[in-house]
């Protein structure tokens, strides 16, 4: 029997440590918070913490490619928006190329931008398909292996209400398969999701805004936000308890 404080505390830090605690647990990922502050010099090529930023060609699998160009002006207003393009799949709205990825950096809603826009609230990102059936992308990989919840949202922003096919997606760590697990299609009524998925450490979720049913990329600017929470495994809290009657015992 333990009959020091001392001793009570020493047990307990070996208790967790042998418990493997995971820091994981509970912690929160934000597409829109997290998205990196643009600068001249930011690199579009990497991923920033668990999101990358890119496009696709198709969604079976999903062969993600990272976008060329940081922005810190899309429109050429003086800065409404900042974030990533690409060049090579054809052009998009005369100086505009598409796909995209954005974020709306004045700290309001946007009531209209590029002629093309609006309104566009500052809580939501805005991915915008290519001119070649290309998807825009916004990428999260799992950073270890967890329950991980997820809630978000798609949600229309185009002046012209374009309509496009939303989708996540679960895309195997190796990139060489994926599997849908859901799809909408946008519109003016925000579609909002929530699903817990188990990832291994290095599977993505792959959200992607694609053409739609109209089968063309004309004002499908749509507006995106994802809340991921990594959650400890059952069997975690299984071995907690067991740990925890041990040291009642033990105490």
């Amino acid at each position: 029997m333990i009959s020091n404080n001392l001793g009570k505390t020493a047990l307990l830090a070996t208790l967790l440590a042998a418990l493997s605690v995971p820091a994981f647990a509970n912690v929160s990922y934000n597409a829109v918070t997290d998205f990196p502050t643009i600068t001249a010099s930011t690199n579009p090529q990497i991923a920033y913490g668990v999101w990358s930023y890119g496009y696709a060609t198709t969604l079976s699998p999903v062969n993600f490619s990272f976008d060329s160009t940081a922005t810190t002006d899309y429109f050429g207003d003086g800065g409404s928006a900042a974030g990533f393009y690409e060049t090579t799949s054809g052009g998009g709205y005369g100086q505009y190329p598409l796909p995209t990825v954005l974020k709306n950096t004045t700290g309001g809603t946007i009531g209209t931008e590029g002629g093309t826009i609006g309104p566009w609230p500052a809580n939501l990102l805005l991915l915008h398909p290519g001119p070649s059936g290309d998807y825009s992308v916004v990428q999260f990989t799992a950073p270890t292996t967890a329950t991980y919840v997820v809630t978000g949202e798609f949600l229309a922003i185009g002046n012209f209400s374009g309509v496009t096919d939303d989708s996540v997606s679960l895309t195997s760590a190796s990139g060489s398969s994926s599997t849908t697990l859901y799809t909408t299609t946008s519109s003016t009524t925000p579609y909002d999701f929530t699903f817990s998925q188990t990832l291994t450490a290095g599977e993505s979720l792959d959200f992607a805004v694609g053409w739609g049913p109209g089968n063309q990329f004309a004002y499908d600017s749509t507006g995106f936000d994802a809340t991921i929470t990594a959650t400890p495994e059952p069997s975690f809290y299984g071995a907690l308890a067991l740990g925890m009657s041990g040291l009642l015992v033990a105490i």
